[in-house]
C-alpha cells in the first residue's frame, strides 16, 4: 500500500512539473493582443496603452490597437477623460475593454456656456501667455526606432543647444519660415541603425514650433471640427478637440490642459492618423509659460513590420551663449550622423545630473 502511494505522490509531482513548465512556456511566448476601447456606445481615441511600465502604442480613432504581448504582462490604459484601466493578461484572444468616465464638474464654466466661445476663449488667453522673447536653451535629444514595439534597431543621444527666435518670427506660412536653430554639442549612438529604408519622424524644427506656436496648429483644427468637449476637474481645465485636417488626409484629436489658477499651458498631447492607418503621436510638457518637453512617435506598417520612430526632447537650462559650430542638418534626420562629435560620457553626465530617464515613450 505504501509503494502504491509513492508511485501516486511521483506521478502527480511529474504532473505539476509538466503543469508548471507548459505555464512557463506559455508566459514566455509572445502574441498580437488586439485591443477596443469603449465607454458605452462610443470609442476612446488617442488613449495611452501601457504595457508593464512603457508606452507602447495608442487607441485610434475608432478605439483599436494592436500590440506585441505577453500572458502575465500587465496592460493600463490612461486618458485624460476616463478612470484608470489595469489588467492582468491571461490570454491572447481580442478584447473589448470598457473604461468609466471621469467624475468632472464643469464648475463657473456652466455660467456662459457657449462651448465654442468658450474654448476659444480659454486657450487663446493660454496660447498669449507663452514666452514671446527670443532665447537660448541647453537641452537633450533622443531618437530611436523600434520595431515590433519591442526591439530599439536605432538609438540616438544628444545633448545640443536650441536658440528659440521670438514667437512672432516664427509663424508658420505656406513658403516658409524661420527656424529654429538646433547646435550639437555632444551625441552618442549606442544603437546603430540596420536598415536605411525605414522612414525616420518628422523634422525636429516643426515638432519645436508646434510647441512653442501651438496657435497655428488650433486655427487650422478648428476648421473642421468634427466633435469638441470641455471639463473642469478642479484644478485642470480640459479641452479635447476632434477634427478632419482634409489637406493633409488626416484625423486629429488634440487634448490642451490649463491650469485654472494662472490659465497656463500645462499639456498639450495630439493623436494624428492618416488613410492608410499611420498615425502620429505628441505630447508637449509647459512650465512657466515655456515648453520643457516633447514626446513624439510616428507609427508606421512598412513590409509586414511595425515600425515606431520617436524623438523625445528636453529643454533645461538657458544659455548666455550660443557657439558650438555644428549645425543641425534637419535632411539628415538622425544624430548617428554626427560621428565627429561622438561623446557619450559628456551625454551620460548630461542625463544623470538632470535626471533623464531611459527611454519613456515606446
Amino acid at each position: 500500500m505504501m509503494r502504491f502511494n509513492f508511485r501516486i505522490l511521483i506521478l502527480r509531482l511529474i504532473f505539476l512539473l509538466k503543469l508548471c513548465f507548459i505555464t512557463f512556456i506559455c508566459r514566455a511566448q509572445t502574441f498580437t493582443l488586439e485591443g477596443k476601447l469603449q465607454t458605452g456606445r462610443d470609442v476612446i481615441a488617442g488613449a495611452i496603452i501601457i504595457l508593464n511600465n512603457r508606452n507602447v502604442s495608442n487607441s485610434n480613432n475608432l478605439g483599436n490597437f494592436k500590440i506585441t504581448a505577453k500572458i502575465g504582462d500587465t496592460l493600463k490604459i490612461k486618458s485624460p477623460f476616463y478612470n484608470d484601466f489595469t489588467k492582468v493578461l491571461n490570454d491572447s484572444l481580442p478584447q473589448t475593454f470598457l473604461l468609466n468616465s471621469k467624475e468632472l464638474d464643469l464648475g463657473e464654466v456652466k455660467i456662459t456656456f457657449n462651448k465654442r466661445k468658450t474654448i476659444d476663449s480659454l486657450l487663446l488667453l493660454a496660447f498669449s501667455k507663452l514666452d514671446k522673447n527670443a532665447y537660448s536653451k541647453q537641452g537633450f535629444l533622443r531618437q530611436s526606432i523600434t520595431e515590433n514595439n519591442s526591439k530599439i534597431v536605432l538609438l540616438n543621444e544628444g545633448v545640443l543647444n536650441f536658440f528659440i527666435p521670438k514667437i512672432d518670427e516664427l509663424t508658420v506660412e505656406e513658403k516658409g519660415y524661420k527656424a529654429v536653430k538646433i547646435n550639437i554639442k555632444s551625441s552618442c549612438t549606442p544603437v546603430q541603425l540596420a536598415d536605411k529604408k525605414i522612414i525616420l519622424n518628422s523634422n525636429p524644427q516643426v515638432k519645436l514650433r508646434r510647441g512653442i506656436t501651438p496657435d497655428y496648429y488650433y486655427h487650422q483644427l478648428t476648421e473642421h471640427i468634427l466633435t469638441e468637449s470641455i471639463h473642469d476637474d478642479g484644478n485642470f481645465i480640459i479641452i479635447n478637440i476632434r477634427s478632419n485636417l482634409p489637406k493633409f488626409s488626416i484625423v486629429a484629436n488634440y487634448i490642451y490642459t490649463i491650469t485654472k489658477d494662472s490659465n497656463s499651458l500645462k499639456q498639450i498631447q495630439s493623436y494624428e492618423e492618416d488613410q492608410r492607418g499611420d498615425y502620429f503621436f505628441m505630447n508637449f510638457e509647459y512650465l512657466n509659460n515655456e515648453v520643457i518637453s516633447i514626446h513624439s512617435s510616428a507609427k508606421q506598417f512598412r513590409q509586414g513590420v511595425f515600425y515606431s520612430t520617436n524623438d523625445e526632447f528636453f529643454l533645461r537650462q538657458k544659455l548666455s551663449t550660443f557657439d558650438y559650430p555644428i549645425n543641425f542638418n534637419a535632411n539628415k534626420c538622425g544624430l548617428h550622423l554626427y560621428k565627429e562629435t561622438s561623446d557619450c560620457d559628456d551625454v551620460k553626465k548630461y542625463k544623470e545630473f538632470n535626471k533623464i530617464a531611459d527611454q519613456k515613450y515606446f
